[in-house]
């Protein structure tokens, strides 16, 4: 889900969507001007997996959420908005 609180989006993934167990996956939007803004990693302390994120202030709006593995530079799921 995505929702709007004072000009900044939180995303939130579903319960459905587990972690992926990879060495390095983060959490990658892309805006509607095509732009690709790779940002924090999923897995967080203690190898707890982050289903929520705050997105910067400069990142007016969001057309993809993609689960990235920076260390395998792979896409291993996304979902459009």
């Amino acid at each position: 889900t995505m929702t709007m609180d004072a000009g900044r989006i939180t995303l939130t993934l579903s319960d459905e969507v587990k972690d992926p167990k990879t060495p390095d996956a983060h959490w990658q939007v892309v805006d509607s001007k095509g732009r690709s803004y790779l940002l924090h990693r999923m897995t967080i302390k203690d190898d707890k997996f982050n289903k929520t994120i705050t997105l910067p202030e400069y990142i007016k709006d969001v057309q993809k959420v993609v689960i990235y593995c920076a260390w395998a530079e792979a896409n291993l799921g996304e979902a459009a908005f």
